[in-house]
């Protein structure tokens, strides 16, 4: 087995992982929604990831004030998925939780259209259309189709 091999099997093991966590998120959150406050949970989830990437940061050597002021809104635009995903686990059943995921996208265009004043091209534009058509019709067309309920019947409150 070649090197590029091996490195292709890591890549592709590593990336199975990542989904795997990453589908993982949305089950684990609505059971620790139990315990704790949506905001109480987003802040231990950024206080892990901040806790996991700044060393790898540290060592590039790229942080400074330019960057950090760059990359501000970027970061605020970026923490509303998680803050909304595990707000909205509070009143809705962790399958819907994809369809949040899925306006990531569709969150990053307009901001890069209204503050970055960069065009998002046509062909963009319909990609991020079809992603959230297509993870609402697998998501939402068997809760249709069996009658089921989007909203969770026994809310944490």
């Amino acid at each position: 087995m070649t090197a590029l091999q091996k490195y292709s099997q890591s890549a592709l093991l590593l990336a199975a992982l990542a989904a795997f966590l990453g589908g993982s998120i949305p089950v684990f959150a609505k059971i620790a929604l139990v315990v704790f406050p949506p905001f109480v949970l987003t802040s231990i989830r950024f206080f892990f990831a901040t806790a996991f990437l700044l060393p790898l940061v540290y060592r590039s050597r790229e942080l400074n004030r330019a960057t950090l002021r760059e990359l501000f809104l970027a970061g605020f635009i970026g923490s509303l998925n998680p803050i909304l995903l595990f707000i909205a686990l509070q009143f809705t059943q962790a399958s819907v939780s994809p369809l949040i995921y899925a306006s990531v996208p569709a969150m990053t265009a307009l901001y890069l259209m209204r503050f970055r004043q960069q065009p998002i091209t046509t062909k963009q534009m319909l990609g991020i259309a079809m992603g959230l058509l297509g993870v609402a019709i697998i998501v939402l067309l068997p809760m249709f189709e069996q009658g089921a309920q989007i909203a969770d019947p026994t809310p944490l409150n």
